[in-house]
């Protein structure tokens, strides 16, 4: 077969996973996937949103807080982590409003609760917050896989407003998950009681050692 230019060979439509790319091992000509390139740079995923979205008195899947999960699936050591930009209007005083870590193949609040985080309870006046979540995949890689994660928040009011403590950090482990399960995506859902009305304006969600 004739050498062929790289500028001459045909285009990909997109890289896969299991395209294979040369190197030089040594001296050795090798080839390795574009899944062992990923690994080695990083490993790192992410998604943004780009509108804002209120979430009032419901449960919604947070618009671009989706994660696919390549074909490589899960990892033990995976970690996922979301930060988000949030504003409440000044109605809502029940308690019960949480975030919830979503795995499942739809990406919609119908995919499976792996864990919830429940914040304190709000008060009548309007705030601004800013929440970090962070899961990490335990293992083991099966059937009886285990996350766990933390939420944090902090707000702009001391004792009013999203809560009647000035910063809020809930703790999880979640009970047995199937991680062998093809086609995940890993997302976030809010709930926000009676009268709440959460506006997300900013969400940044990243993934690591996928």
């Amino acid at each position: 077969m004739a050498d062929t230019k790289i500028s001459a060979l045909t285009a990909a439509a997109a890289v896969a996973d299991t395209n294979e790319i040369p190197i030089n091992e040594a001296g050795t000509t090798k080839k390795i996937t574009a899944l062992q390139l990923r690994a080695y740079s990083g490993d790192g995923l992410f998604n943004a949103s780009v509108t804002s979205q209120a979430i009032n008195a419901t449960t919604a899947y947070v618009t671009n807080s989706n994660i696919a999960v390549p074909v490589g699936k899960l990892r033990i050591k995976t970690a996922f982590r979301w930060t988000l930009s949030v504003t409440k209007s000044a109605a809502g005083t029940t308690a019960g409003c949480a975030i919830l870590f979503k795995l499942g193949a739809a990406g919609t609040t119908g995919d499976a609760t792996i864990l919830t985080f429940t914040f304190g309870t709000p008060t009548g006046v309007v705030d601004t917050a800013f929440i970090e979540v962070l899961v990490v995949i335990r293992g083991p890689l099966s059937a009886s896989c285990i996350a766990d994660g933390i939420a944090s928040m902090t707000h702009n009011l001391a004792a009013t407003g999203f809560s009647t403590l000035p910063s809020e950090s809930k703790q999880a482990t979640s009970g047995t998950f199937d991680a062998t399960t093809a086609n995940l995506i890993a997302g976030l859902t809010i709930t926000t009681t009676a009268l709440s009305v959460w506006t997300v304006t900013s969400v940044l969600a990243e993934a690591l050692n996928l």
